[in-house]
């Protein structure tokens, strides 16, 4: 689970086995205190609140949260969350992620989506294995099987902390991470949200995930 700091409140699909795939959605949010609680000058009104990018669990395809791909029967695959969308926002930023915080961390697909506030759109990458799980594939290839993550993060703020992302060492790199919000201890200014899934990769699977 990543830690709301900067960027606001959190919201993860949880990753469960293939047969059962469990979404689950996890708000966390972090309140800073130190001393006596001071009284609240004035009550923070509903229509202060800026709300979190929302997506529609029952447009994403494939359906499960555990992707079994066969790297050398299925040299490509296509995943798509088909509604996403933010009701007091007129501009969200999607990215695509391999690995995200993990060893040879990849991003695949970065977009701006400029629709009317509350107004769904889809999101959608294709993935090519063997060039953007090439660490997951090759270890499939030599013990049997390889596992990585997919993530699609969407947040409201204007934009990522890392910008230009070029990662020829193939390091562990947190690509979720926006720009500080300059809350400066109050409710957070921005969200990120992640949907993300586990990809396993293994000759004994039937070509692409369903």
């Amino acid at each position: 689970m990543h830690e709301a700091s900067a960027r606001g409140v959190l919201l993860e699909a949880g990753v469960g086995p293939k047969s059962a795939p469990r979404w689950g959605i996890v708000f966390t949010t972090l309140l800073a205190t130190s001393g006596c609680l001071a009284p609240v000058e004035a009550p923070l009104a509903f229509s202060d609140l800026n709300y979190p990018p929302e997506y529609d669990l029952r447009s994403i395809t494939p359906a499960s949260a555990r992707l079994d791909v066969n790297p050398t029967d299925c040299p490509d695959f296509k995943v798509r969350v088909g509604r996403v969308w933010d009701k007091n926002d007129s501009q969200f930023l999607l990215r695509w992620v391999a690995n995200n915080a993990r060893p040879n961390t990849r991003l695949l697909r970065a977009d701006t989506v400029d629709p009317d506030p509350g107004t769904a759109r889809p999101s959608e990458t294709r993935i090519v294995p063997r060039s953007d799980f090439a660490s997951e594939v090759r270890l499939a290839d030599e013990s049997g099987t390889g596992v990585g993550t997919l993530s699609l993060f969407i947040t409201d703020a204007p934009a990522w902390a890392k910008e230009a992302v070029d990662n020829p060492d193939q390091e562990a790199l947190d690509l979720s991470e926006i720009i500080d919000d300059g809350s400066d201890g109050g409710p957070p200014a921005y969200s990120v949200v992640e949907v993300r899934w586990s990809v396993v990769f293994s000759s004994s699977f039937e070509r692409c995930p369903l």
